[in-house]
């Protein structure tokens, strides 16, 4: 027995029902072809008849228009006349160029040189507005998208726009996904700078390693001819310990062998940490800077590596040669605490 659906027609009450799911679609999706996927979609799982497509479109632009001018309004309804003044001054023309324009444009690189660049970028955009609290209760979807579109749009374009809300709400998602990309790429840059960091170091600690093999040949000849001398002087012991002192003085002392030693001993463990200094140490301001400038969590409750970074912090332009031990280091890997204590 066939069985058949009964289809209502769309004027009888789905209307009003599509424009709310449109609605809700819309502040997440852009695209209007997607919203009149959704549309389409709801009419048919509430077996609604389908209208005209020019009827759908219609009722998406008039839907998206509506939600985008009260999102618009949302996100700038706290800003203050002072923020609404560093808004308009981006769309000002100074020495033959636009603060709107300078967002646009990103500087290159992971040199020393970039890294300040980023970081004087950085500093320059949060200095315009705090744009959190205006996007926090709107969609990332969205504020790409209004971020996007003024991208797109040139500056007379903006100057154009005559529903002020929406200038400035485009600016305002313009300047926060500028933020959020330049933190981002100078979180990149750091973790790129400091694995570059430790590869050098590593790298000349296989250039060490090569250079005292020589080295330790020798001082274990030297071990050798004392066993060799033990051997053969069992019973008496003043003879071997004048042989042992004649045998170490006839490589440069005792005081000689050990300094070698110690050069041996500093670099066979695979501890390449104490390199590091070297290779970090021209970066060292730019990289405290960028410690300031970025917003670091803990992603658990354990915040004293969080302590440790404010501690050093404080003490960036110290000279002495040593710190009060007020900070725990039980993050630290052994070998990075004996080189810290």
């Amino acid at each position: 027995m066939r069985s058949y659906l009964r289809v209502e027609s769309y004027t009888l009450g789905g209307a009003s029902a599509v424009e709310a799911i449109v609605a809700q679609a819309a502040s997440t999706m852009s695209d209007p072809a997607d919203l009149i996927n959704v549309a389409i979609e709801h009419l048919v799982k509430q077996r609604f008849a389908l209208p005209a497509f020019s009827t759908l479109d219609r009722l998406v632009s008039k839907v998206r228009h509506q939600v985008h001018q009260h999102l618009y309004a949302q996100i700038t309804q706290a800003l203050l006349p002072a923020d609404i003044g560093r808004l308009e001054a981006l769309l000002g023309v100074q020495k033959g160029r636009t603060a709107f324009s300078r967002i646009k444009v990103t500087p290159r690189g992971a040199s020393l040189q970039h890294i300040r660049q980023w970081s004087d970028r950085l500093a320059w955009l949060e200095s315009i507005l705090a744009t959190r609290p205006h996007v926090s209760s709107i969609a990332k979807t969205k504020v790409q998208q209004f971020a996007a579109e003024a991208i797109a749009l040139d500056i007379i374009d903006m100057r154009r726009i005559q529903s002020v809300p929406r200038r400035w709400a485009l600016l305002v998602c313009l300047l926060h996904q500028a933020q959020v990309q330049t933190r981002d790429q100078l979180v990149e840059m750091f973790l790129r700078r400091m694995r570059h960091i430790v590869t050098l170091a590593k790298e000349k600690l296989t250039d060490l390693q090569e250079q005292h093999r020589e080295l330790e040949e020798h001082m274990l000849a030297v071990f050798a001819e004392v066993i060799h001398h033990a051997i053969h002087t069992p019973e008496d012991n003043a003879s071997l310990g004048q042989g042992v002192r004649d045998i170490l003085k006839n490589d440069g002392g005792a005081e000689a062998l050990r300094e070698r030693y110690e050069q041996v001993s500093a670099y066979h463990h695979q501890n390449y940490r104490p390199l590091m200094w070297s290779i970090y140490r021209p970066y060292r301001a730019a990289i405290f800077r960028l410690s300031r400038l970025l917003r670091f969590r803990s992603a658990t409750q354990n915040a004293s590596l969080l302590d440790a970074l404010e501690f050093i912090q404080s003490y960036q332009n110290t000279q002495r040669d040593y710190l009060p031990y007020t900070i725990s280091l039980d993050f630290a890997s052994g070998r990075w605490q004996a080189l810290i204590k």
